[in-house]
């Protein structure tokens, strides 16, 4: 089947194969949706976008996207979720978990899903963890009887404390011990246990998703690729 539709993403599909029949491109930067729907794709997934506010892909570039006759455009796992929840009913098609939260409002900030990473040469490896993924795990801990309630609780408001681009291995030890003191040493161990990509399986739900449209779609290939080194 030839390639009619294509995905921007980066850390949240760090390390993963890329989708079948979808072109990859890295996260999006302003410009970039409106030169994949110019190249004809008519599904485009959004996953990662770039945080500067220069490069940032403004909500009009959205709109307008949304706009093109046959375009599709899903959102999820990282800024794509808050995109989509934002525009859920312009026809943005949200995935996952951290788009529902998003749209619920249990979630109401894009601090929640930001995190530093690698340039593209080193696959957009995670440097930091993202604050939703850190909810997940303390969550899963919690169910499983590693930390209480009130552990929890404590653990991710110290975590919300810190700024996103420092929220690392240092800063959760350091609120592992603030919170649990000679027990974080096993509760570090129950964290990477159990750790919970959720940004991860909201990505791959978004490749699912976009994969199931195109096997329903009779579109054809785009006219033209879209610049790599542009995107």
């Amino acid at each position: 089947m030839p390639p009619h539709a294509c995905i921007f993403c980066g850390p949240s599909l760090s390390g993963l194969a890329p989708p079948q029949h979808v072109d990859v491109y890295p996260p999006a930067t302003r410009g970039a949706l409106a030169q994949a729907a110019n190249a004809g794709y008519k599904v485009i997934g959004f996953i990662d976008g770039a945080l500067e506010q220069a490069d940032r892909v403004p909500l009009s570039e959205l709109r307008a996207t949304l706009a093109r006759p046959g375009v599709v455009l899903f959102g999820g796992a990282s800024m794509g979720a808050v995109w989509a929840a934002r525009l859920r009913t312009s026809g943005m098609r949200g995935v996952g978990r951290v788009f529902r939260l998003m749209h619920r409002r249990s979630l109401d900030d894009s601090d929640e899903v930001l995190l530093l990473h690698a340039p593209d040469t080193l696959r957009y490896r995670p440097l930091t963890i993202p604050l939703v993924n850190i909810r997940y795990t303390l969550r899963r801990m919690r169910r499983a009887g590693h930390i209480a309630p009130v552990e929890e609780k404590a653990l991710v408001a110290y975590m919300r404390d810190v700024p996103w681009f420092d929220r690392d291995r240092h800063a959760l030890s350091a609120a592992a011990y603030t919170t649990c003191g000679v027990r974080s040493g096993r509760v570090l161990h129950a964290f990477d246990r159990l750790y919970r990509d959720v940004k991860q399986e909201d990505a791959i739900a978004v490749c699912r998703a976009m994969q199931r449209h195109i096997c329903r779609s009779q579109t054809g290939r785009p006219s033209e690729h879209l610049s790599r080194a542009a995107a």
